[in-house]
């Protein structure tokens, strides 16, 4: 009897894990997939559509709310059941994978014994050759019949994978409201970029020149994060799409440790420190240039543990000019403590410590590691 009792247990586990399914309906616009959804680890990246999609693939279950694994060589695919209930027959529905630094990503739908592809796209492709060009990789799904969907992901940054689901008039109104928000957070870098070249004309002070060339690097750091460098300003550049956030980022942080070493006067209240970060601006050159030399993942890892010690170091030159009496390190000292806690925990999510998208959807406006 025990025995009986433990294998039905057994099956009934194994049937809870056989499908996770989006019931789609007339009340709801928007689906988050994520704990709970079916996935597996494809850790020698060599597994196709129709053996995933085989009755003996054994899919694990997602335990967590967000679907983040951290630095990984590995691909992943998961899977999705859709059944659609909805009586609105205008209605689309659209699978959107919001994190813009993927590089593989291929989406299949299986409906009866049919497979269709509906998306092969990544970072490392062309954005011509995007069906539906958005920053985020989207497409429309098929619901006139109950179907699977399988997801396959492989990139060589963090494997972060936010998909939702959207009815057709909630992602109109999801992409027209991104729409205005990076037009607001956009054109706020571009008038203080404006308001520093002014400044340095007028005065002729090299601060603003310096705090000029980290915003303008900033902001083409944000543009490769946000996917809009790759739809608007090199949208055929594949080099660039592929390489632009490990050189963005070094330059960001030169440019961040040459404004800090000028506008603390470090040459002159701290000269062994003013020349240790002399030191790593050269390293963060080094590292440019490295970019187009090692792999992806490898360049990335550094920057991302160099975020630890970096924003402290900064921090800790701004104490060392406020001891000696230098009034304006306070005011760098509060600006640059937002810049140290966004980056420790922007590292700790993209080395898989802590999860969340919310954290890059915060954080990645202050360093953007990922």
């Amino acid at each position: 009897m025990l025995l009986k009792f433990f294998l039905f247990s057994i099956i009934f586990i194994l049937s809870l894990q056989a499908e996770y399914s989006v019931e789609l309906n007339d009340s709801q616009n928007v689906y988050a997939i994520d704990k709970g959804v079916l996935y597996i680890e494809d850790k020698n990246s060599s597994l196709n559509i129709d053996e995933i999609g085989s009755e003996s693939m054994s899919f694990e279950v997602m335990d967590k709310n967000d679907l983040s694994f951290g630095f990984t060589s590995s691909a992943y695919w998961f899977k999705i059941s859709l059944l659609d209930y909805s009586t609105i027959s205008t209605r689309q529905w659209w699978l959107d994978i919001e994190y813009t630094l993927l590089d593989d990503i291929q989406i299949y739908q299986k409906i009866g014994d049919k497979y269709s592809l509906l998306m092969y796209s990544g970072d490392e492709e062309n954005f011509s050759k995007r069906l539906i060009k958005w920053r985020t990789y989207t497409t429309i799904l098929d619901t006139s019949k109950p179907s699977t969907l399988y997801i396959r992901v492989k990139t060589q940054s963090t494997m972060q994978v936010p998909m939702k689901i959207y009815s057709s008039e909630e992602i109109v109104n999801i992409k027209q409201g991104e729409t205005l928000l990076y037009g607001f957070f956009y054109g706020i870098l571009l008038l203080i970029i404006f308001y520093n070249i002014f400044s340095f004309l007028v005065w002729k002070d090299k601060n603003y020149l310096y705090y000029l060339a980290f915003i303008t690097s900033f902001m083409f750091w944000q543009l490769c994060i946000d996917g809009l460098g790759h739809q608007y300003l090199w949208p055929n550049i594949q080099w660039l799409s592929e390489k632009g956030v490990l050189i963005f980022i070094s330059i960001t942080i030169f440019n961040a440790i040459l404004f800090t070493r000028s506008f603390l006067q470090l040459s002159e209240y701290a000269s062994k420190l003013n020349y240790f970060l002399m030191v790593l601006q050269s390293i963060m050159i080094l590292i440019a240039i490295s970019s187009f030399i090692f792999s992806y993942a490898l360049v990335i890892q550094v920057l991302v543990w160099l975020v630890f010690p970096i924003p402290l170091v900064l921090l800790y030159a701004g104490t060392r000019a406020l001891k000696q009496k230098y009034q304006y390190a306070r005011f760098y000292i509060i600006g640059w403590g937002l810049f140290l806690g966004a980056s420790v925990v922007l590292a700790l999510n993209t080395l898989g410590f802590i999860g969340g998208l919310w954290v890059y959807q915060v954080y990645s406006t202050d360093w953007g590691l990922s």
